[in-house]
């Protein structure tokens, strides 16, 4: 027959194994979502953004980040990254600020960490390059994974929708910190002009612009020249 302690022992044992499997789980879900690998600046415009898709906290403490090379091993600090949310690591903070604190997409909440300093080795290369996430375990498990071909200056390669386990596809409007936009705004306008048809007095046109991710600034919408609202 089997003992009270041992059955205590058993339950709790599964109880272990069960957490074990749920913290995985939630891992998993943690993927590189964007990086800039050809920037201004070389190679201090160069970010890698990280992307909790699930629904649970993650705890990325002792994550490391690497393209294989030596010194290129950026391990996280203490950080817990919530379901739904982004951290960066970024090679040089103030070559990153100079570039990308745009109030309109760039989102000053997100945590940015250095690593110039930790993993001089981490340079992306412009040619052609790949990227490794790996957790902070016994196994030092292989947690995402990217290899990309030559990039173009300014233009960032990362997951569309965010978190998503597809092909990556470039942004010419990078957004490091927030979610990642391909799909240009729809412009609805009204009236249509009948061909040759002169006006004589005001034309109103009422243009209506709106964007499936971000609000429009409407002062940026330009006509002829002229700045409109």
């Amino acid at each position: 027959m089997e003992s009270g302690g041992g059955r205590k022992a058993v339950f709790i044992t599964l109880l272990l194994a069960l957490f074990l499997l749920t913290v995985r789980a939630a891992a998993a879900d943690v993927v590189i979502n964007e990086f800039l690998a050809n920037g201004a600046v070389e190679p201090g415009s160069e970010w890698v953004e990280l992307y909790n898709n699930g629904t649970a906290a993650v705890d990325i403490t002792g994550w490391n980040i690497t393209d294989g090379e030596s010194n290129s091993n950026f391990t996280f600090p203490a950080f817990i990254l919530e379901p739904g949310s982004f951290v960066l690591a970024v090679r040089d903070s103030a070559q990153f600020n100079a570039t990308f604190n745009d109030s309109l997409f760039f989102n000053s909440s997100v945590t940015v960490f250095e690593y110039k300093t930790d993993a001089p080795g981490l340079q992306l290369a412009n040619g052609g390059d790949q990227l490794f996430l790996f957790a902070n375990d016994v196994a030092g498990t292989l947690q995402d994974s990217i290899a990309f071909g030559a990039q173009s200056e300014g233009v960032s390669q990362g997951r569309f929708p965010d978190g998503v386990d597809l092909a990556t596809v470039s942004f010419t409007r990078p957004t490091p910190s927030n979610r990642n936009d391909n799909v240009p705004p729809l412009i609805n306008t009204s009236p249509t002009p009948i061909e040759n048809t002169t006006v004589t007095g005001t034309l109103t046109l009422a243009a209506n612009i709106t964007d499936n991710l971000y609000l429009i600034n409407t002062a940026l919408v330009e006509i002829n020249g002229i700045n409109n609202t």
